[in-house]
């Protein structure tokens, strides 16, 4: 990188985060840290849902698989889109009457406390890979565009984090967020218009055969139809089930306002993973000795104007700053809600202060940090999928039958899907078996055990009558 590459660089990272600080200036309680309920409007629901989507993963990562792949690399965009709008016409209004902050939160109030807490400690290890996902991500990010090696690499990234939400909480995620994904939506028009006028458009590629074969890069299933579906599916349960969605739903002024937001939040996300396919394909058909996980970022520097290039680059990095904050806030927000609020009322003491909820997110970032740097050089969207399969088969149907059929179910079965779902993906990915994936599997062992605890309730209620 050059001179005028580092400034343009410097310049959106120093914004992002003191309007993070800016932001965050009036939190001074835990809830407004974590849930800002009913105070948010459009563009606060926008930037946060999007800010905590559009990552590493969703960038970076579907560059990369795009590179290799093609446009079976949309899945993770698509799947979030897909999921946006079932939260918005489906799941919206009984999340926002369920009067909970978090979905653990209400497993609680109709399963039991040993199930609510269960899910959040489950749900959060699911949260927590999304979060060594986007470290991947920005760590080599990073070492793109500078000589640092993989773990001060990866310190640095902890560090900016940090910066950027340890004061802010929901609001430096929606404020920051809503100005990123602007310049990140100029950024990737920029890219488009560019690659039509100097190069091939999309269209084109199409007619080169030798190049980029059409049933590995111009199909939805080049990887394999259960396992692209898997992916897709995976995402769509991940998105409906994680807190950092459930806090925007929640947070929104008036169901419309929400509901409007989470409609242009998919459709933004749609629009960046088509872009970022676009990116890693001409990359393959220029540069093809590049590294995989370094296809964006070189793109950016190789093609770019100097400053315009160092822009784009801080709005990459701010990105993944930006969705690895959402989650982690996700997991502190299940933390202090389950597990410490509950002891500090237990033991007398105040359950206001702000600095419980930032201490969990100082020990995920660190944990994440240490997972990243072992893992360096995976497929980042081989982590994004798995953190959204876990995410989904632990929360999904047990929050769907306590919105939907509260008190038909008994509190054991409910504990028993919550675990036997996400031990049934991770035993699927354990036994790399062909044509099974981990999601399918864990969904209908959840759901079984779900219907069972149905059955299981008629009939003691039949019973008893």
């Amino acid at each position: 990188m050059d001179l005028l590459q580092y400034l343009g660089m410097g310049i959106v990272v120093v914004f992002s985060i003191l309007l993070g600080f800016w932001s965050g200036r009036k939190v001074r309680s835990s809830d407004a840290f974590v849930s800002n309920r009913g105070n948010a409007g459009t563009a606060m629901i926008v930037g946060g849902v999007t800010g905590s989507f559009i990552g590493g993963s969703a960038t970076i990562g579907t560059a990369q698989l795009a590179f290799t792949n093609g446009f079976s690399a949309i899945w993770f965009t698509l799947g979030g889109t897909i999921a946006l709008i079932l939260l918005a016409f489906i799941f919206a209004v009984p999340l926002r009457n369920c009067g909970e902050d978090t979905i653990p939160q209400l497993i609680t109030r109709v399963y039991g406390r040993r199930t609510g807490v269960t899910t959040a400690l489950l749900n959060s290890v699911g949260n927590f890979l999304g979060i060594v996902a986007q470290t991947i991500s920005g760590t080599a990010l990073l070492m793109a565009i500078t000589s640092f090696g993989r773990v001060p690499a990866t310190v640095i990234l902890s560090v900016i984090v940090l910066l950027y939400m340890v004061f802010g909480g929901v609001l430096s995620a929606g404020t920051v967020g809503y100005a990123k994904v602007i310049l990140l939506c100029a950024a990737a028009v920029v890219w488009v218009v560019f690659l039509h006028i100097h190069y091939e458009s999309l269209f084109e590629y199409t007619q080169m055969p030798e190049v980029l074969p059409r049933s590995q890069y111009f199909s939805l299933f080049s990887r394999g139809f259960v396992k692209d579906m898997g992916a897709g599916f995976s995402v769509v349960l991940g998105v409906m089930s994680t807190q950092a969605y459930m806090q925007s739903v929640i947070s929104g002024k008036t169901l419309r306002t929400t509901q409007r937001s989470l409609l242009i939040s998919g459709a933004i996300m749609v629009a960046v993973g088509v872009i970022c396919v676009y990116v890693g394909m001409f990359m393959h058909v220029h540069y093809p000795e590049t590294p995989s996980q370094m296809v964006l970022p070189f793109f950016i520097l190789q093609q770019m104007p100097s400053l315009a290039g160092g822009i784009m680059i801080g709005l990459l990095l701010m990105s993944v700053v930006g969705s690895c904050a959402g989650l982690t806030l996700g997991i502190s927000s299940l933390m202090f809600n389950n597990l410490i609020r509950p002891a500090l009322k237990k033991r007398g003491k105040p359950t206001d202060s702000v600095w419980p909820t930032r201490l969990v997110l100082m020990i995920v970032l660190a944990l994440a940090g240490l997972v990243a740097a072992g893992n360096f050089g995976q497929l980042i969207l081989g982590w994004s999928f798995l953190s959204m399969a876990l995410r989904g088969t632990v929360i999904f149907i047990p929050m769907c039958a306590a919105l939907f059929l509260p008190g038909k179910i008994d509190s054991g079965f409910a504990l028993a899907a919550a675990i036997l779902g996400p031990v049934s993906v991770v035993v699927i990915n354990l036994l790399a078996l062909k044509n099974v994936d981990g999601i399918f599997v864990g969904v209908l062992v959840s759901l079984a055990v779900m219907a069972a605890g149905a059955l299981h309730h008629r009939y003691t209620e039949r019973r008893r009558t």
